[in-house]
């Protein structure tokens, strides 16, 4: 490295030292963004660090010591690891092990071989297999770099991270360089569900990584593999330790370890959540990895219940659509309301500041429904002395029908809706309460996460037309002119029936 050599040549050698030392914390904060890097007052000390590499995550006792070396002889890299085998420590070299020795470094080397250009090409593989085998990466700030070049992408950067937790072996520059290449293919093949190309960087991942760490990368490249629809049972790293869909466990490791540049990733990961993925989460916020999977999720996504509060963000002026996972619930928040999916009608979303629309009356439910184009089927109102139920006999909607504007008609002005069941895809209805704010099926229904929250929102909410538009781009970003494939709009009828 250029930087390596000009900070070499520094006069004053403090300074030198500083500068060197500034190098290689960058160089590592760079390759694991979540990482402490703390710096001691120590240089090319053999058994005190310069620097000990922290994860907020883990325990103390696995942060990771990491030596600067001037020296770049194999030999004495190789007595460093023995000598400190039992702290998986990291060894940065300052310089090439390919170098133009002096007589007497040849001298020393072992089995030293002169290359075509006239280096010595010192012997490391007893190196190689004293640091792996202590668990202790030998490498150069060079080989850490080549991970987050301009042609390494994200994938590439991210596997970085897991090299300074969990490297070990020997590893040039050269070979870093083709790690993140391979593991960058590899990732995309498994997105693709190609079983060559997912091999191929799970060899890499298992001769670069200890076992523990192995197993944590291999899960991404699981998640990789079964978000492109492909059974878990197929993939390439023998048996499977997922399902074919994400566990909550899973989703917070890969939350807080897969960038949100990994955009292809987390739009394709959609494919492989249901609402117990998120089981256990907090992720609120703006969440712009949440906001990639959830809107690729939605096709397949299905729930039970539905539960709409009035929210009020004083933190803000505006409300924008997002989605967000709070007590393990997935929800949409936005517009002055938020919309919780759950899989059990009986579950209702906890906190401060959360209220119920106020029951509608007849006239305003029926242009909530019209509006939506919402097939309502049967409500229930009530005023002081009275409580009547009107519903269709033959499956159309009574938004519009005489029959609801004259009951509204013989009830006082105080009356207002408690009740109603909108059919959802035309086949399955929908129960609303207006004094719970809650939507559900029968016991066993369940509906398309899109459909129930564009139902029970359109008619549990009050909403203007823009905030309409907005939610209905939110849920069916992929339709331009149909409201969703589980709610349809109601087919022309002459007259609807009651």
């Amino acid at each position: 490295m250029e930087q390596i050599s000009a900070a070499s040549r520094i006069e004053d050698p403090n300074e030198s030292i500083r500068e060197l030392k500034r190098i290689a914390a960058d160089t590592l904060s760079t390759a694991d963004g979540r990482a402490r890097i703390v710096m001691t007052s120590n240089f090319n000390h053999t058994y005190l660090p310069d620097f000990v590499v922290e994860w907020p995550e883990r325990s103390a006792n696995k942060n990771r010591p990491v030596f600067l070396r001037a020296s770049a002889l194999a030999s004495e890299l190789e007595d460093d690891v023995n000598a400190l085998k039992d702290r998986e420590p990291i060894f940065l070299h300052l310089s090439s092990l390919l170098a133009d020795y002096s007589a007497q470094d040849v001298a020393v080397a072992e089995d030293p071989v002169q290359n075509d250009s006239g280096a010595i090409d010192v012997d490391s593989s007893s190196l190689d297999s004293a640091a792996f085998s202590s668990h202790a990466l030998v490498t150069s700030l060079q080989a850490i770099s080549n991970f987050s070049t301009v042609d390494a992408t994200a994938t590439g950067r991210l596997f970085s991270s897991y090299v300074i937790r969990g490297g070990q072996g020997l590893l040039e520059a050269d070979e870093a360089a083709n790690a993140a290449v391979l593991v960058n293919d590899g990732f995309s093949g498994a997105l693709d569900a190609d079983a060559s190309r997912t091999a191929a960087a799970l060899e890499t991942v298992q001769d670069i990584l200890n076992a523990p760490t192995a197993s944590q990368f291999t899960h991404l490249l699981e998640a990789a593999w079964v978000s492109s629809g492909a059974s878990a049972l197929e993939f390439p790293g023998g048996v499977s330790s997922l399902g074919d869909k994400i566990t909550s466990e899973l989703m917070r490791e890969l939350m807080d370890i897969v960038p949100v540049d990994v955009s292809d990733f987390w739009k394709r990961l959609g494919n492989a959540v249901d609402l117990g993925t998120f089981s256990g989460l907090n992720l609120v916020g703006d969440q712009p990895k949440l906001q990639l999977l959830v809107p690729a999720a939605l096709p397949k996504l299905a729930a039970r219940a539905c539960a709409i509060r009035v929210t009020h963000r004083i933190d803000q002026k505006i409300d924008p659509f997002l989605w967000q996972v709070e007590d393990g619930l997935l929800s949409l928040r936005g517009a002055g309301h938020q919309a919780w999916l759950m899989d059990k009608a009986s579950t209702s979303p906890a906190g401060e500041g959360l209220s119920v629309t106020p029951p509608p009356t007849i006239s305003r439910l029926s242009n909530r429904s019209v509006n939506a184009d919402i097939q309502l089927v049967q409500v229930d109102a009530a005023d002081s002395n009275n409580t009547v139920s009107v519903a269709s006999n033959d499956s159309r909607s009574i938004a519009s029908s005489k029959a609801l504007s004259r009951i509204e008609s013989s009830l006082e002005k105080s009356a207002v809706v408690s009740r109603a069941v909108a059919l959802v895809g035309g086949t399955k209805p929908l129960k609303l309460s207006f004094e719970t704010g809650s939507a559900a099926g029968n016991t066993n229904t369940r509906f398309d996460a899109a459909g129930l929250v564009w139902n029970a929102w359109s008619l549990l909410a009050d909403s203007d037309e823009d905030t309409q538009a907005s939610l209905r781009k939110n849920l069916f970003p992929s339709e331009t002119e149909a409201i969703g494939p589980d709610q349809s709009k109601p087919k022309p009828e002459p007259k609807p029936g009651v």
